[in-house]
């Protein structure tokens, strides 16, 4: 899906910045990253062009996830300034065909296979049910961890791990996601749910 974008000069600068220290950083150390720099130019230059597609931002934040462990601070600060950018340009976009607000993205949820009685669950669940979308610090697996439930409460799963830096950030700054259930299907034994979410 392609969306339209309007960033302010500011972010803009503030993102070049922090992605050229990281870069300085990489070749005192010696590293190549070849591919870091071959998606950070495409990014930039869809932003200039003024469009940019939803999977295009979830490919360039896993890349800050660089394997060094020296760079997790640096990793860190870049993270949060793309996230910063996504959430400052999200809030000015509305979906041309939606009265429902900013839309991130279809996400199929992660660890349906681990929620009680989903068998019976799933005869309650339909096509465009609303669903609640929260964030779950306390999680012992991932402190980013982002909870998928029904209106009543009931838990259908997670958002991806590796997808889900910005919902997070979005969420641990106040605003409100929430979503709609898109598919149900059957993948052999495993029930799989995929949504739409959106920001509010």
């Amino acid at each position: 899906m392609i969306i339209n974008l309007s960033l302010e000069s500011t972010f803009k600068s503030m993102y070049e910045q922090t992605d050229n220290k990281l870069l300085y950083k990489l070749t005192k150390q010696g590293q190549s990253h070849k591919e870091y720099k071959s998606i950070r130019k495409y990014f930039l230059k869809k932003i200039k062009d003024g469009d940019i597609n939803t999977d295009d931002i979830h490919s360039f934040m896993e890349l800050y996830r660089l394997p060094t462990k020296s760079l997790l601070i640096e990793q860190k600060k870049l993270s949060k300034i793309t996230a910063k950018l996504f959430l400052h340009y999200l809030k000015e976009i509305k979906l041309p065909d939606s009265s429902f607000g900013v839309c991130l993205g279809e996400f199929y949820l992660a660890g349906t296979q681990f929620i009680d009685n989903m068998s019976e669950l799933i005869q309650s669940l339909q096509i465009n049910d609303k669903v609640v979308v929260v964030s779950e610090k306390n999680n012992p697996y991932d402190n980013r961890a982002v909870k998928v439930l029904t209106t009543d409460n009931i838990k259908l799963g997670y958002l991806p791990k590796k997808m889900n830096y910005t919902p997070s950030y979005i969420l641990g700054n106040g605003n409100e996601l929430f979503g709609f259930i898109k598919k149900l299907e059957w993948d052999k034994e495993r029930f799989s749910i995929k949504i739409m979410l959106y920001l509010n």
